[in-house]
Parts: C-alpha cells; sequence; structure tokens
C-alpha cells in the first residue's frame, strides 16, 4: 500500500484509528485527521501530521411552507 499512497485522510477522530496513523506516519506518508473540535482523541490528534477541525453544524431555522401558502 505505501508503494501507492502519498497521503491518507480519516475523516474521524475516533482513537481506534491511533495504530494505522502511526504506522502510516512511521513509514513516511503523512496522514490528515478531519474531526470535530471536541471530538478527536488525544492519541491520534498526536499520530496525525496534520488535523483538520470541522467547523461546528449549525442549522438555519425556516419555517415550513405548507399547501404552498406563504
Amino acid at each position: 500500500l505505501a508503494q501507492n499512497v502519498d497521503h491518507i485522510e480519516i475523516w474521524s477522530g475516533d482513537h481506534a484509528f491511533t495504530d494505522i496513523v502511526r504506522q502510516f506516519t512511521r513509514n513516511g506518508i503523512p496522514v490528515t485527521v478531519h474531526a470535530p473540535p471536541h471530538g478527536i482523541a488525544r492519541s491520534l490528534e498526536h499520530a496525525a501530521t496534520r488535523v483538520h477541525r470541522l467547523a461546528e453544524l449549525s442549522f438555519m431555522h425556516t419555517t415550513p411552507i405548507l399547501d404552498g401558502a406563504a
């Protein structure tokens, strides 16, 4: 795998990825982890080459339109 990959991206902050991230970085493959601001394991954060903290999702409150009437 290392011969065919030049970068890994993981979209999770779960500690379960820490060991594989360490293996990749030891083999010279940079790893970017994308995770919520407070949703990344400390071990994963330290193992990754780069951490991208995702913005919290916010939803605009809207009033639904029923029966086509505004």
